[in-house]
Parts: structure tokens; sequence; C-alpha cells
């Protein structure tokens, strides 16, 4: 994997070289473009928080949903910036 971040820091965009059969997780959002040898899967994962220390009956929990982009036999390429403006 190969990852180069184009443009200014405050929008920059990263540009990632999958090898063949490479993983690579990423925020749901976050995919500019992509080659067309790239798979995406999409996952949820769910997290709670408190636990004992938890006053409250209910727990929180936290969502985060992902991305996962496989290189595929020939791999591929994607672009990845954040949603909001800031550093990468």
């Amino acid at each position: 994997m190969q990852v180069k971040l184009l443009n200014s820091s405050q929008m920059a965009i990263a540009h990632v070289n999958l090898d063949p059969d490479e993983e690579l997780f990423a925020q749901n959002g976050s995919l500019v473009a992509m080659t067309a040898g790239i798979e995406v899967h999409s996952l949820m994962r769910r997290s709670s928080e408190g636990g004992k220390q938890n006053t409250n009956k209910r727990s929180q929990a936290k969502t985060l949903y992902l991305n996962n982009y496989h290189g595929g036999e020939d791999g591929g390429e994607i672009y990845l910036a954040p949603a909001l403006i800031g550093n990468l």
C-alpha cells in the first residue's frame, strides 16, 4: 500500500495505491474516487460506553460505519478525503 497526500493540509486528499488482494478500512463518506478493480463492502461497528461506572440504566452506544476497500486481483487506486475541511 502506498499513500500520497495531495493538495494543502487543510483540503488534503489521500491517493492510495492498493496492491493485489490488499485491504483498507476507511470511514463511510470519505471516498472521492476509485478505479474499476476495487471491491467495496460496508460494515457497522458498535461499541457501548460506561459499563459498571455508568450510573444510567441505559448504556450509550457509539456506532461507526466503515467501508472495506479490497484491491482485487490487479490492485487499484482510491482517493479519500475527510467529510469536513481540516487536516488529514
